[in-house]
């Protein structure tokens, strides 16, 4: 699966976890022929989209919020610890954590570390669950 952007450049999808953190359901796809696809050219991977999950990467213990540097590049940020988590994101903080691979971790920058002091929209955040559930 692909996102393509405003200049017919194809960027793929890591899985259906980081599709369902830029869409709710499968309604805006658009089929095409394989004949179609190999004429856009391929552009950088899409990864979750900022501020709608948090990552880890699978056999770790850290915990990032995803971000965006100054040009908008994607950068993780560092919760240090649960009682940051807790007061960011509630006590279910650990609902809003999905497993990537480590590869897909090389992608990101690296942005500053998170503090309990901070604002977090989670109307926008989606649980493991809610990722699962848009996905069948």
């Amino acid at each position: 699966m692909y996102y393509v952007d405003a200049d017919m450049r194809r960027h793929p999808f890591w899985d259906t976890k980081t599709f369902f953190t830029w869409a709710d359901n499968w309604n805006d796809v658009i089929w095409v022929t394989d004949a179609t696809l190999s004429t856009l050219p391929i552009g950088t991977a899409m990864l979750p989209k900022p501020g709608v999950v948090l990552v880890k990467i699978a056999d770790g213990a850290s915990t990032y919020a995803i971000g965006t540097d100054g040009s908008g590049n994607p950068v993780l940020r560092l919760i240090p610890d649960e009682t940051t988590a807790i007061s960011l994101y509630g006590t279910a903080w650990a609902d809003y954590v999905i497993d990537l691979e480590p590869t897909v971790f090389s992608k990101f920058g690296t942005g500053s570390t998170m503090s309990g002091s901070e604002t977090v929209d989670r109307s926008i955040m989606k649980t493991r669950a809610q990722l699962a559930a848009a996905s069948i």
